[in-house]
This record gives structure tokens, C-alpha cells and sequence, in this order.
């Protein structure tokens, strides 16, 4: 087994990342940042999108396990001071789950490019109304005019997706969710004006779409400076991710964004 450890910067991540390394070495294990097995990722959820951007290219060759030290954890399941658990699960050959990546196209009049992305991939334009025919395959759905669209997957749907509005889906679900940003309603101009989820079998286009625009694909972004359609699908490529044995997505889904339970209190019944 060859492990790479990729670290958030900060004082407290690099701590525990030196920790780690002892862990390693004193089982055996080899550190190897170049072709690894296996990604140790300590730091928040950010952290695992730049280490799958950084290892794209060998991502079906790798699985990936997080160890916790930002305050969001949808993909680092572990605590610091659980890594005796993570070198363990290791050696023992802990299963993964697989996670299907967002791909897409971006074709101009004289270029093709391809992206990948494990949250989302957005079309945005802060400086003026962006205005795009939406296609589901080949069908015209709608003209969009607002400020972008944002395509997501299931991880996806608690980032950006969630603080646009869209919906939460549930982990192990396969599908794309359309959701739009800022969408221009009124007489004149129509939106769907809702989150749209899609079976993964689709396609979705946004054609043509207007020079000067920003694509943004998880924390990467390209700066268009002419004219140009994106086709986004679920991608075949996948990343494997570890999950903790006892941390189910309600887990999870509850610790981020719920209150445990309602106090125990006697409600007490006022008329005015």
C-alpha cells in the first residue's frame, strides 16, 4: 500500500498530518505522494476537492478517507482522534463507496475542453444579465435570463446547490439538479423558478451562452472571452470514497445543519 497525505494549510491540519505520518511509518505503510493508493485528506470538505482535482488523472487508482478538522464533514467522516481507526481500516482493507463525477464539455468555434467536478459545475455572470437556451438532450426547455445556472450532483446538493435553494438529496442517489441563480421572473420573462432533478441518463446544454462569462467547477474557475455551449452529464469517471462504519448521511445531515431533537419542555397554551 502507498498513502499520500494532502493537508489544508492551516497550523491545526498540519499537526495532525505530521501525526499521521508517524502512524504510518511505525505500521509499515509508505508514504508516496506521487503514485499513492490511497489519499489521506485532512481538513474540511474542500480539502478532498483539490486533492481529487489534484490526482484526477489517476483517480480510479486511488480511494480516498478524510480526517476532520473544519467545521463541515459530508466527506471527512473522521475525528483526529480516530486515527488509529483510519490506519486500521487501511490495513484491513476497508471498503469504499463510488462516487460518479460531473463531466462536461465546453465547445467554442475553435476549441472543445473538458472538465470534471465533484460538487458542481456553474455558469455565473456578475456583471450582466447572462441569457442562454437551456436544453434536457436535445429538447429546448427554456430561455434563461438571470444571473447563472448551476448544475449539481448528490454530494453537490448540500454546497452551492443548498445556499441557491435546492433541494438535499440523500447519499447513493444518481442525479443531476438543475438550479438557477438569480433567475430574471416577470410579464416578460419566464423561469422554472424551482430545482430540477434530473435521472442521470440526461444531458444538459446551455447553448449558446455569451462571451464573458464565469465557469466554475468546484473551486476552479475559467474565465470565457468568447461565445461558447457546455454540455454537463454524470460522468462515468469516479472517485472512491472510505466512509466511517457508523457515520450514516443522517449522521452527517444532522450535525451540519439540524438541531439534535426538540427540548423536553411543558408547552403551555396562551390565548390573548
Amino acid at each position: 500500500m502507498k498513502v499520500a497525505i494532502y493537508v489544508r494549510g492551516d497550523e491545526l491540519s498540519i499537526k495532525i498530518a505530521e501525526k499521521i505520518k508517524k502512524k504510518l511509518a511505525s505500521n509499515e505503510i509508505t508514504i508516496d505522494d506521487e503514485n499513492p493508493n490511497v489519499v489521506i485528506f485532512v481538513g474540511g470538505d474542500g480539502t478532498l476537492l483539490r486533492a481529487i482535482h489534484l490526482y484526477i488523472d489517476k483517480i480510479d487508482q486511488i480511494h480516498f478517507i478524510g480526517v476532520r478538522t473544519g467545521t463541515l464533514g459530508f466527506f471527512c467522516d473522521y475525528k483526529p482522534s480516530e486515527i488509529d481507526e483510519v490506519i486500521n481500516r487501511l490495513k484491513n482493507g476497508a471498503n469504499s463507496k463510488k462516487y460518479r463525477l460531473i463531466e462536461a464539455e465546453i465547445a467554442t468555434n475553435t476549441s472543445k475542453k473538458k472538465i470534471f467536478a465533484v460538487n458542481e459545475i456553474r455558469i455565473e455572470n456578475p456583471f450582466h444579465t447572462l441569457i442562454t437556451n437551456i436544453y434536457i438532450d436535445d429538447f429546448l426547455t427554456n430561455a434563461f435570463y438571470g444571473n447563472g445556472l448551476n448544475v449539481s450532483s448528490q454530494l453537490g446538493s448540500s454546497a452551492y446547490n443548498r445556499s441557491l435553494g435546492g433541494a438535499l438529496v440523500e447519499r447513493g442517489l444518481e442525479i443531476l439538479q438543475l438550479q438557477e441563480i438569480a433567475a430574471l421572473s416577470n410579464r416578460s420573462y419566464r423561469s422554472i423558478n424551482s430545482p430540477l432533478i434530473l435521472d442521470p441518463k440526461h444531458v444538459i446544454k446551455f447553448a449558446p451562452v455569451a462571451k464573458k462569462t464565469i465557469i466554475g467547477y468546484d473551486h476552479l474557475t475559467l474565465e470565457m472571452d468568447e461565445d461558447y455551449t457546455i454540455s454537463i452529464w454524470l460522468s462515468d469517471k469516479t472517485f472512491q470514497l472510505i466512509h466511517h462504519e457508523n457515520n450514516t448521511y443522517f449522521d452527517v445531515l444532522n450535525s451540519t445543519f439540524m438541531k439534535d431533537k426538540v427540548e423536553d419542555k411543558k408547552w403551555v397554551l396562551m390565548i390573548f
